[in-house]
């Protein structure tokens, strides 16, 4: 197949994902698990945010897990500092866990995500650090408990208040196990 037709062939499934009808989307999503690559992982990323169909959302989330390529934990990472995505933190924080990416280096990033988003991405980032083994870059464990800490003195009555602490005592545990 040439260059140009698998561009096109790429364009047609990435445009099937901005079709109305749920079950194209889902076929398409079908599709993509055999041949899905990191090229994708925006156009999922904009479908999990643009739909309200748990099915299509649950979908993607797996795809998302399921890719293990170091660009996509990069993609995954990134989004969160882009406001378009905050909707879907906890989803895309799910699929790291999930997907049982390799996020040690990218601690703080995960634990400010949380802090900055809902009850959700809170869980799914408790869930992360309970389930994450190695090393861990010194700085990011410090400053991931110092924010931890300003989030619950500023926040007493927050929702995710119980999980945040369950997320600082992690981050110790994690510290003092170097």
């Amino acid at each position: 197949m040439s260059e140009g037709a698998k561009k096109t062939n790429k364009q047609k499934l990435i445009d099937s994902l901005q079709m109305q009808d749920t079950k194209k989307v889902l076929s398409t999503l079908e599709s993509l698990k055999e041949k899905g690559t990191p090229d994708f992982i925006l156009p999922l990323m904009n479908l999990a945010k643009d739909t309200a169909d748990d099915e299509v959302k649950s979908k993607v989330i797996t795809l998302l897990s399921e890719l293990k390529s170091s660009a996509a934990i990069t993609i995954l990472l990134d989004s969160f500092h882009e406001k378009e995505f905050a909707p879907i933190h906890e989803l895309l924080l799910s699929a790291i866990w999930v997907g049982n990416y390799q996020a040690q280096n990218h601690i703080e990033n995960i634990v400010s995500t949380a802090l900055g988003s809902n009850y959700m991405a809170a869980f799914e980032c408790a869930t992360i650090l309970g389930n994450i083994e190695g090393t861990f870059p010194e700085d990011q464990l410090l400053e991931s408990q110092i924010n931890c800490r300003k989030f619950l003195e500023a926040n007493p009555e927050a929702e995710q208040k119980i999980l945040v602490e369950e997320i600082l005592e992690k981050l110790e545990v994690m510290d003092t196990q170097q």
